[in-house]
């Protein structure tokens, strides 16, 4: 199997609130929700040894 070393992820922006949902019906995501989301997934990946670089949001 192979092991990733290095991964580059980015923080969600504010936009992403305004995307196309096939889900209409469960409203609008929670930005703030999203960051919090965000962030575990950095220390999960941080949790298997892996080096994280996180790049700023699309504005």
């Amino acid at each position: 199997m192979k092991k990733f070393n290095h991964v580059i992820v980015r923080r969600p922006c504010r936009a992403m609130v305004d995307g196309i949902t096939s889900a209409p019906e469960l409203g609008k995501p929670d930005y703030e929700l999203a960051l919090k989301q965000h962030d575990a997934y950095i220390e999960a990946l941080k949790q298997c040894d892996v080096d994280v670089t996180v790049l700023a949001a699309d504005s």
